[in-house]
């Protein structure tokens, strides 16, 4: 089955998981003033008949033209202090087999970007500490509150990166920017393998790719394990 997405449905994919953790802060922040959502991880995967909620993806995919319909694994990441601790246990549990995408949506500290420039938390120098201090304590800093969503296809051939910088009205409630979005060329799982002790990224994305990665090679590991385990009977009168 081909799981990979295309850039067309990653970029709607990631357009939605903005729209619901938008309405989402909306709706806790009306319950309880400045809430703060919490880290959540979303797995891509084909649905197939017999899927639960494949009627669901299928009409999703007929309203948004996407490729393929998608169900979506949804996993708060709670269970940790760290939500990158938490995703490694994830990562454990997991079945060794190819999903189409990897989304990581959490509220963030980031710098206004110019259009030339990468997202924050795409650059390697970029410090969730340094900025959240200067967001604390400098009135005149550009840095903003802001709900991120960053994936990664299965093929590792982009990067995708979606902001919706707010602030918080009267009642703490939040008042959104638009969203602003990007993509960046990885190059593919190959030219990762080669290049993985260069790349600089930021802590999101890095762990997104090594994510990946893993899978890619825990599936095909898989395959030879299942090839072991599935040998006919050795008879014991054969030669060796």
């Amino acid at each position: 089955m081909d799981v990979q997405p295309t850039v067309t449905d990653m970029q709607t994919m990631c357009e939605e998981f903005m729209h619901r953790a938008r309405y989402a802060k909306t709706e806790m922040c009306k319950d309880e003033p400045m809430s703060d959502n919490p880290p959540i991880l979303l797995i891509g995967f084909v649905s197939e008949s017999g899927d639960d909620a494949h009627e669901d993806a299928l009409e999703f995919q007929n309203e948004f033209s996407t490729s393929k319909p998608y169900r979506i694994a949804l996993l708060p990441l709670t269970h940790r202090d760290d939500p990158f601790d938490a995703m490694n246990d994830v990562v454990k549990h997991l079945p060794h087999e190819p999903f189409s995408f990897i989304a990581f949506a959490a509220e963030a500290f980031a710098r206004q970007a110019d259009a030339n420039s990468l997202p924050d938390h795409v650059r390697s120098d970029y410090s969730y500490e340094d900025m959240a201090t200067e967001y604390k304590e400098n009135p005149f800093t550009d840095i903003r509150e802001t709900l991120i969503v960053t994936a990664v296809d299965w093929n590792c051939e982009h990067l995708y990166t979606m902001h919706a910088p707010y602030s918080y009205d009267d009642n703490g409630v939040p008042k959104f920017d638009d969203n602003t979005s990007a993509f960046v060329p990885l190059g593919g799982v190959e030219k990762l393998r080669e290049m993985s002790e260069e790349l600089e990224m930021g802590r999101v994305p890095s762990m997104l790719t090594a994510f990946v990665m893993f899978m890619h090679y825990a599936t095909e590991a898989t395959k030879f394990t299942d090839k072991l385990q599935n040998a006919p009977k050795r008879n014991k009168k054969e030669k060796e």
